[in-house]
């Protein structure tokens, strides 16, 4: 029995042929598949970290602006064109403190301490 299937016929060898050339091209084809993907994403990705970096530029910018606007010196130019004037002399007024007495007498049975 075993002499039967000791060497393959040439049918059995072409088949195994075809199917392993098939095998060899699906595996081919998957891995360009795989290998435009990833560089398809790679390139995604980069151009993410071009637009992060880019956002971050402007974010610095506007907190640069932010930064000028708010200066003492432009401040005090804005508040002058709006005709308020800086006072000569600053006066603060405290509260006077109230204060209560509190009774320290202890009544025990009718006796005062």
């Amino acid at each position: 029995m075993l002499r039967q299937f000791r060497y393959p016929t040439n049918r059995q060898a072409l088949m195994m042929t075809i199917t392993s050339g098939i095998v060899l091209i699906a595996m081919m084809i998957g891995w360009l598949s795989v290998s435009t993907n990833t560089a398809l994403l790679n390139r995604k990705l980069l151009l993410y970290d071009e637009r992060q970096e880019q956002i971050g530029q402007e974010t610095m910018a506007i907190w640069t602006q932010i930064g000028e606007v708010t200066s003492l010196q432009e401040m005090d130019k804005r508040i002058r064109e709006a005709g308020y004037a800086q006072p000569q002399a600053i006066e603060f007024m405290v509260p006077k403190l109230v204060t209560s007495a509190v009774s320290s007498t202890l009544q025990i049975e009718g006796r005062t301490q």
